[in-house]
């Protein structure tokens, strides 16, 4: 049955002993009344240590108390008695409480030298009655009852407390009773809204003070800070009000709860209010500056009550200890100190240029806002995807909330300054979240998520609390992408066109379109892939050719010159109002007929895009791809312009002198175009001799390289403040730090510092990124957070053309992105997370994640998949082969 009440004891005693009592953690246990009149002992591992039958079974135990001086327990009944045990759970004797039925049970030391009184003991009852034990020694020399039983014979009176003494201080019911040392009070709560302090020698309020009346319901709870002298009580008005003692005034008010508060209580070592709802969330928030840090729910589902009963915390565990018909244990996160930015892999490092702040993430679901200025961390909140990964970040279009992404199939958004979570947006077959983004068609406004089955989800942006998807984009035709969709890109700022990249080398354009008759929406595709390098299998290779080849008729093929499109213009099959089949008064976008007609072992497919970048005042798209190299394709045109050379001088190409590029990004006027590689190099790239023209310069040239960390950068971010341009550059050495364009370090951003002001050089914290000695967790010391349930750390990946690496690259192995290689396919690059354009909380659950099974069918279907199409032999310059699955 439920469970009414819990109390911690951190040390029980030798008389404890028994079975279980090794379970490694000494004395301490807990220990529940419940409904069902049974009061049950339990190891801090939830073993069973005892259980007592008090009630008979026929009797509600309504609280427990443990009396830490005289080691006895108390137990209050719904039979109109407090029962005592012994610290063997033996009984000793009883109090009948016969005015009432006793509610809530307080318990305090007496240090009173005159005093004989050891112990009081106080008792709130249904009547709105506190009844005060005093209690010594003497109490407690009788002698067991000779039948045994909790209830006694009818005659048995128990024990007798000349010194009781009984006052009624609220209306309703009492819900809760304790004693304050610091300010030597008992203080009451009850169901009439009202809280009371009092002297527990006398009994009666103290001398000048009325009842505190600050909720306009009843009062469920309260809890003192002894850190910050201040009470926080919480009740059926759903909100916690924080208040002073001695003015009985209001300090401020936390609203988030949208039930009504049932417990509250102080994490005093780590400075935070936990608060417990009737429909099973729990708040954490931090007493510096009153905001929730985290949120959860409890998704068990309880009988015969769906809800939570009562909480304790456990300060030697440390864990947050929730009761309802079972006990659930939440253990705490100890803070670790550290001059990282991050304790886990970070997802991305968005600037906001609103607020001018910094919003990082780790795929720990930790969120942090840094002040650009000085470096300072203004609020964080935890467990963003609860007990999965975060995989991606991006900023909807005020850049006033935040879309979160997990590999649970779930984008969140968020209010990033307060914590709160706005609304979820679901899909009904969950996959992994691999990229967001915020667009735009028409008046509507949506949110675009790339998942990793194939699919492009699009949301609108509702103000729903639940959002399923409106659109959901994928080719039905086996057309499209023929791997895994790596990347995503928005090619407007005002309509809603996409681009995909995959591990197939294609580029595919997308658009969000919705169809006149208002049924739905439809996509206009575009296959694009790198034809400069392709063979003559049954397709002629346009290399060289001179003539341009317009559209002919129905099922005639289109060839173009070597570095245009090659295209089919069969109809594909599910789109009646794709871009071929349009009028020319109808939805044309000015996009040339689909190019969706290249066989898979063409040898079309250039090696697998991982980077895209959208240069929108050249009108032109920039990709990355498993080669090292660069390509470029036009979004007016939609067609592949060519191949590009990262050149260190106007004659001289880079080729393989750097290492594996990790992240991309272009400033706004695509003026440079920066490059994170997997030695910590950042170097900037000249685009103003980039255009989407035939004759333009096949090469980016190299403007500066810088060595900002010491391991691979995963997000780069760039922009002026201040009149300074600065770059955030984000690190697989958790760190996410801030330079001029000259190289010069401002700082980390960092919890611990130092920080620093923007405006004074002096204060700038030129230091060098943390080691790699750091403590930066590698795969064989990978806990249940380092690694998703469906995916291993040895991602495919290495070099390019020849360059060698073993495993991963450092700190990215265990990072986003990762995901189980097939054994047909073969690679040699790692695949680091996609640069992001776009609660760990101090409680984790205390099971693990369940690890997906494997599918065994997997490998029987590439057996087929390599039997129906054929491996293509070509050759690179670096010998290596690309084989297709």
């Amino acid at each position: 049955d439920m469970i009414n009440n819990i109390a911690v004891v951190p040390d029980l005693g030798t008389g404890a002993g028994g079975a279980g009592g090794s379970s490694g953690s000494g004395s301490r246990r807990y220990i529940t009344a419940g409904r069902d009149g049974f009061v049950k002992v339990w190891h801090p591992n939830l073993t069973l240590h005892k259980a007592i039958d008090v009630g008979n079974t026929t009797s509600w135990l309504s609280a427990c108390c443990w009396m830490q001086k005289s080691r006895k327990l108390a137990v209050a009944s719904s039979s109109f008695r407090i029962f005592f045990y012994d610290s063997s759970f033996s009984q000793i004797t009883h109090i009948d409480h016969k005015d009432g039925t006793p509610l809530c049970l307080g318990y305090t030391e007496t240090h009173e030298n005159k005093s004989p009184e050891k112990e009081i003991l106080m008792v709130g009852d249904d009547k709105g009655y506190v009844t005060v034990f005093p209690l010594d020694a003497a109490d407690w020399d009788q002698e067991p009852k000779p039948d045994g039983k909790p209830e006694g014979k009818p005659g048995d009176e128990g024990l007798k407390i000349k010194k009781a003494s009984r006052v009624k201080y609220h209306k309703d019911w009492v819900t809760k009773v304790g004693f304050v040392s610091q300010l030597q009070a008992m203080v009451t709560c009850g169901l009439d809204g009202e809280i009371n302090i009092c002297d527990v020698h006398t009994n009666q309020r103290k001398e000048g003070r009325d009842a505190v009346r600050l909720h306009k319901k009843g009062v469920h709870s309260w809890c003192w800070c002894k850190s910050y002298k201040f009470f926080a009580s919480g009740g059926s008005d759903r909100q916690i009000i924080i208040w002073n003692p001695y003015t009985q005034k209001a300090m401020n008010y936390l609203q988030g709860h949208n039930a009504p508060v049932l417990d509250v209580l102080v994490n005093e070592a780590q400075h935070q209010l936990i608060s417990m709802s009737v429909d099973k969330v729990v708040k954490v928030w931090d007493i510096l500056n009153y905001q929730c840090i985290q949120t959860f729910t409890d998704k068990t589902e309880y009988k015969p009550e769906d809800r939570l009963t009562c909480m304790a915390f456990d300060e030697e565990g440390p864990a947050l200890v929730l009761c309802s018909s079972l006990i659930n244990v939440l253990p705490v996160s100890v803070k670790v100190e550290t001059s990282r930015t991050h304790l886990a892999p970070i997802v991305g490092a968005l600037h906001n240029d609103v607020f001018h702040q910094i919003i990082s993430g780790d795929n720990m679901g930790t969120i942090s806002v840094w002040d650009i200025q000085t470096g300072k961390l203004e609020f964080e909140f935890r467990r963003a995807h609860q007990d999965h990964k975060m995989t991606c970040m991006a900023f909807d279009r005020s850049k006033r909330c935040l879309y979160t992404g997990g590999e649970e199939g779930a984008v969140k958004l968020w209010n990033f300054s307060s914590g709160q979570q706005l609304r979820t947006f679901t899909m009904k077959q969950p996959a992994e979240i691999r990229s967001l983004l915020w667009a735009k068609e028409g008046p509507n406004s949506f949110v675009v998520g790339l998942a990793w089955d194939r699919r492009i989800y699009v949301w609108p942006d509702s103000r729903k609390q639940i959002v399923e998807p409106q659109y959901v984009l994928e080719d039905f035709t086996g057309q499209g992408h023929t791997d895994d969709v790596t990347c995503l890109s928005r090619l407007s700022s005002v309509s809603g066109l996409l681009a995909t990249g995959g591990d197939d080398g294609y580029v595919c354009f997308w658009k969000i379109q919705e169809t006149s008759a208002g049924h739905g929406a439809s996509s206009r595709r575009y296959r694009l892939c790198d034809t400069s390098q392709a063979p003559s299998h049954g397709v002629a290779s346009t290399e060289g050719s001179g003539d341009r080849v317009r559209k002919g008729k129905k099922g005639s093929e289109v060839h173009t010159t070597g570095n245009k499109r090659v295209s089919h213009t069969t109809q594909p099959q599910g789109y009646p109002d794709s871009p071929s089949s349009l009028t020319a008064e109808g939805h044309s976008s000015g996009w040339p007929e689909d190019l969706s007609g290249l066989e898979a072992d063409t040898g079309l497919a250039s090696f697998g895009v991982e980077r895209t970048v959208f240069l929108e005042h050249k009108a032109c798209l920039l990709t990355i791809h498993a080669d090292g190299s660069p390509r470029l394709w036009s979004t007016k045109q939609a067609e592949f312009l060519g191949k590009l050379d990262f050149m260190a001088s106007p004659d001289e190409v880079m080729e393989d002198k750097m290492e594996v590029i990790t992240s991309i990004y272009a400033d706004d006027d695509n003026t440079w175009l920066f490059t994170g590689h997997a030695d910590g190099w950042v170097r900037i790239w000249d685009l103003t001799m980039v255009t989407a023209k035939p004759d333009m310069k096949k090469g980016l040239l190299l403007f500066k390289e810088m060595h900002l960390h010491q391991m691979a950068v995963t997000s780069l971010q760039h922009f002026e403040i201040s009149g300074k341009v600065v770059i955030v550059s984000a690190s697989s050495d958790w760190t996410v730090a801030m330079h001029t364009m000259d190289g010069a370090r401002i700082g980390n951003f960092s919890h611990r510092g130092p920080q620093w002001r923007l405006s004074d050089q002096t204060t700038w914290c030129d230091q060098p990124p943390p080691s790699t000695e750091e403590g930066i967790r590698g795969p064989e010391d990978d806990d249940r957070w380092g690694i998703s349930p469906r995916r291993t750390a040895g991602g495919p990946g290495g070099h390019r053309d020849g360059a060698t690496t073993k495993g991963t690259v450092p700190g990215i192995g265990i990072g986003v992105g990762m995901r189980t290689p097939r054994a047909s396919k073969v690679r040699t690059r790692p695949v680091i997370p996609a640069p992001v354009h776009s609660g760990q909380g101090d409680f984790g659950k205390l099971s693990v994640v369940e690890r997906f099974k494997p599918d065994l069918t997997l490998a029987e279907q590439e057996r087929q998949r390599l039997q129906k199409f054929a491996v293509s032999e070509h050759t690179h310059r670096s010998g290596k082969v690309w084989s297709r699955r």
